[in-house]
């Protein structure tokens, strides 16, 4: 079995990594690969053919503006998947690249998978109808979305979404013991910024001002960052600049001391199921490309942007539309959860769940659900 497997951001390598798992369990020794990924998938034994980073953008702008580059890549992706041949092509979230591929292999005989389905329900729901023309069959990691498929005869299953499985890397004792946190009563904030050059560019210089202004109030004793391996030296660069404590977690290993933050603010994406996973109760913000953003906010067909509160169609992580909102409003939302054990309790709760949402309710694995698609 050749698979020819494609993820085209971090989050997406991390589902990739998971699915690769699946495809040696069900293939075991018959099962051949190549394609795109991250540091997760290289784990899995995938050697990608460039860094995922230089195709991992966000934004109508910010894609014009690396035009060239990014059509060179693609160009590469195909003629090596035109040369490899695979008897399955896999591709990861990443919906721009991924419907550039699946378009360009339309009438290719290979069986073509999407996992994560485009946001059909959120905005231009006409990709429906569109994928519907390129791919076999979608991977959907949310319960609502097959229904929006099934019109236009494209195959669609709920596969439910990793997040659900995700375990403590430490309980928030150890993982405090092993940061150097000695005061079990002092509040640590995580931060995210996000995983793509253009997002820290918006994020960062709003969350200096929030993190710095709640340590000169003693709301938090310091905030700890796990860093993508996209944006690791731009986030090094801004956490040593930063006049708070910080935890720089790079490694996979130091990742598992997340559950040392008492609260966190992060970039809205898939990072806010991972924290909720991990009992980490969450702030999700978001800023654009001022071009990109009014293009996107005459498309939107949804309240919300965070995916726990799409599961539950309600506010249960708050969300900052930055484009829009003061960022004293964020400072101060900040400022009474890291104040408010009650306010960081029930969050908790609240995110849990919602992730009860993502169960298909049998045994199997992420990557093996995917790989049983094939």
């Amino acid at each position: 079995m050749k698979v020819f497997i494609i993820a085209g951001e971090p989050s997406g390598d991390v589902l990739g990594a998971r699915v690769l798992a699946g495809l040696r369990t069900r293939f075991r020794d018959t099962l051949e690969v190549a394609g795109l990924g991250g540091e997760h998938m290289a784990a899995e034994g995938l050697q990608s053919i460039f860094p995922i980073s230089d195709v991992a953008v966000m934004g109508l702008v910010e894609v014009l503006r690396r035009y060239w580059s990014l059509s060179n890549r693609i160009r590469l992706l195909q003629d090596t998947i035109e040369a490899y041949n695979p008897d399955v092509l896999i591709l990861i979230d990443a919906q721009g690249l991924s419907y550039r591929i699946a378009k360009h292999f339309a009438k290719a005989p290979f069986k073509k998978i999407q996992v994560v389905a485009p946001t059909v329900w959120a905005w231009k729901p006409e990709r429906a109808w569109k994928i519907a023309k390129f791919l076999d069959h979608v991977a959907c990691l949310f319960p609502f979305e097959p229904a929006y498929f099934e019109p236009y005869k494209l195959n669609a299953s709920f596969v439910g979404h990793p997040a659900l499985a995700m375990k403590f890397g430490m309980s928030r004792s150890d993982a405090r013991q092993s940061l150097g946190i000695l005061d079990d009563e002092d509040i640590w904030a995580a931060v995210l910024p996000g995983s793509r050059k253009t997002e820290i560019l918006q994020h960062l210089p709003i969350l200096s001002r929030v993190i710095s202004a709640a340590y000169k109030k003693k709301k938090i004793s310091g905030v700890v960052v796990p860093v993508a391996s996209t944006v690791r030296e731009e986030v090094r660069r801004w956490a040593e600049k930063l006049k708070v404590p910080c935890k720089v977690l790079e490694s996979e290993y130091e990742k598992t001391n997340l559950p040392a933050a008492d609260l966190a603010v992060a970039a809205s994406g898939t990072v806010s199921l991972e924290l909720s996973a991990q009992g980490i109760p969450t702030i999700l913000i978001y800023r654009f490309n001022p071009i990109t953003y009014a293009y996107i906010k005459r498309k939107l067909t949804i309240n919300f942007m965070g995916l726990i509160n799409l599961l539950c169609n309600a506010e249960i992580q708050p969300e900052f539309k930055l484009n829009e909102c003061r960022v004293a409003d964020l400072q101060s939302k900040f400022e009474e959860l890291a104040s408010r054990s009650d306010l960081r309790s029930k969050m908790i709760a609240e995110q849990y769940a919602a992730l009860k949402k993502l169960d298909p309710r049998d045994e199997l694995e992420f990557g093996d659900r995917v790989a049983a698609l094939i």
